[in-house]
């Protein structure tokens, strides 16, 4: 019968215990920030949403066939294109799903030039039109600030939750 303790050598293990307490008090700090952060996160779902409802309704009004300066064709062409962009997410078979930050601002960037380079707002008929656009534009513009805070704040909840726990199930030697 062969003693296997003799087989490893001999490492000096000191066991370090930390008190529960300083767990729970990282813890609850980590839970009390998140939910900052889901609250945070709900009122600027509900503000935007609002803000996009209320250009709706201008898009609405300026774009009516009914109206004797009418500019839906103009914003015809500037929904066909950012949909052709697919700023956030991309439906297509081989890339299929929510877009990299890098990814957001690239196709943001072409959809932004293309209306430029058609000179879309120069074609429109009347001035709330443009404002509509600049605010179509600045909500892509928020919407990608947004994305990049979620992110920041995901990868900095990976790298707190990691470094925690690597130092607790760290093994202290002398």
């Amino acid at each position: 019968m062969h003693d296997r303790r003799r087989r490893r050598p001999r490492q000096h293990r000191k066991e370090v215990f930390i008190p529960l307490n300083s767990d729970s008090e990282f813890l609850t700090l980590l839970a009390s920030a998140l939910n900052s952060l889901a609250t945070l996160q709900l009122a600027q779902k509900r503000q935007f949403s609002e803000a996009v409802s209320l250009l709706a309704r201008e898009v609405s009004k300026v774009s009516s066939p009914d109206r004797p300066k009418s500019d839906l064709y103009i914003w015809r062409e500037i929904f066909s294109l950012w949909v052709e962009a697919a700023i956030f997410e991309s439906d297509r078979e081989r890339d299929r799903g929510e877009r990299s930050v890098e990814d957001v601002e690239k196709k943001l960037d072409w959809f932004v030039e293309q209306v430029a380079k058609r000179k879309l707002a120069k074609r429109m008929r009347n001035k709330e039109s443009r404002v509509a656009l600049e605010k179509f534009v600045a909500l892509n513009v928020e919407l990608l600030d947004l994305k990049k805070f979620q992110v920041a704040n995901e990868e900095a909840a990976r790298k707190i939750v990691s470094f925690n726990t690597s130092m607790l199930l760290k093994p202290q030697t002398d």
